[in-house]
């Protein structure tokens, strides 16, 4: 009886750990400042998070320069158009690296907010592939390049 019980506990612990090692850490990066998170709400003038320790906390979108969300690392970065030309900033998807390059998404297409349900409902979304080194724009995908350019990086084009 006593086995049975030391056994029960150990497969307890051991069931407890996996469940904690699966968890994705979310954060919020200001500055020099992370905030690890339980969870995030992505508003178009604000950030709520709750943190672990349950405090609630609500921060400008204009100070956070970068977040994680169900694993995926969101950086704000220039949109730069067809003329080269920085016509913003937005936070774009890191994707992946290579040789110091870095690509990230950014949906061209995805400002269609509802403020009634708080979401981003686009009909048809348009995803643009942008190349970064050391945080300097170097090009980014159009219709002709985006297979290469993906290709390089090892992504696969879902269709």
């Amino acid at each position: 009886m006593k086995k049975l019980t030391i056994i029960f506990c150990l497969m307890l612990l051991i069931t407890g750990a996996k469940s904690n090692s699966n968890k994705v850490e979310s954060y919020v990066i200001v500055g020099d400042e992370t905030y690890f998170c339980d969870e995030i709400h992505v508003g178009p003038s604000s950030f709520r998070i709750l943190t672990p320790d349950g405090d609630k906390m609500k921060i400008s979108t204009a100070i956070i320069d970068a977040y994680s969300l169900r694993g995926a690392l969101y950086e704000k970065l220039p949109v730069v158009n067809k003329n080269l030309d920085t016509t913003g900033w937005a936070y774009m998807q890191f994707i992946s690296s290579r040789n110091g390059y870095k690509m990230y998404r950014y949906c061209s297409s995805c400002t269609q907010y509802d403020p009634f349900t708080g979401t981003i409902a686009p009909s048809n979304p348009i995803y643009r592939y942008y190349i970064f080194k050391n945080g300097r724009f170097i090009t980014f995908t159009d219709d002709h390049n985006v297979k290469s350019l993906l290709s390089r990086f090892g992504v696969k084009l879902m269709s």
